[in-house]
């Protein structure tokens, strides 16, 4: 992914934790310690960048994180390989953190839309509640990770970079300080079809269905 941001004449900036430290910016041999298991990595959001401590944790930043880390020191654009996972979910009892601090952070996030297992609908309908728009990179549908569509209509559609520029500008000239969410569907060649996958999740959810008991114990 570095290697693409540079061709397109821009500077990647890998954010993550090394020894309890934030790290913008990664080099080679940083980069092959979090990749390779050199070093134990967890998962570190926003609300945990405040309790880190030298020389006892690893990790890799959530959503949150890093667009907290990247807005503190003026960047304006943050990517997502693939889509936002867990990142942007919304489950009966569990809201993740990303979802407000998508709300208060102005910063273009790009991603491939939401993960299919999650509750997409009520997902987009806590964006709009803060007030944040999903601008669909030359489509009108909501990718869902792997799938280029979900049924679930996006803010507006760009059909170029320049005017989800202009929108992001547009928003925050305003005062709005939330986030400009772009979701760009994966390629076609790649892409699942969306019935397959919502048949794989069905599957899955039964099977796990039968093997917990009713108290939620497996």
């Amino acid at each position: 992914m570095e290697k693409e941001i540079r061709s397109q004449s821009a500077v990647p900036a890998t954010i993550a934790i090394l020894d309890g430290k934030v790290h913008i910016g990664l080099n080679e041999a940083q980069l092959e310690r979090m990749a390779s298991g050199q070093a134990h990595v967890r998962k570190i959001s926003r609300g945990i960048l405040g309790s880190l401590s030298p020389g006892t944790k690893n990790g890799g930043t959530t959503v949150a994180g890093t667009i907290t880390a990247a807005h503190r020191v003026g960047i304006g654009v943050m990517a997502k390989p693939g889509g936002l996972r867990a990142c942007i979910a919304m489950h009966p009892f569990d809201v993740s953190s990303d979802l407000p601090t998508l709300g208060e952070t102005p910063i273009v996030v790009v991603c491939s839309g939401a993960k299919a297992i999650l509750d997409l609908p009520a997902t987009m309908e806590t964006l709009e509640t803060l007030g944040v728009p999903v601008v669909g990179y030359q489509t009108d549908e909501l990718p869902a990770f792997y799938s280029r569509s979900s049924g679930l209509p996006v803010t507006v559609n760009a059909s170029s970079p320049g005017e989800i520029a202009a929108i992001a500008r547009a928003q925050w000239e305003m005062g709005i300080s939330g986030a400009i969410l772009v979701v760009n569907p994966p390629p076609e060649e790649v892409a699942l079809p969306r019935e397959d996958v919502e048949r794989a999740i069905q599957v899955a959810l039964a099977e796990a269905e039968q093997k917990t008991d009713p108290w939620g114990q497996p």
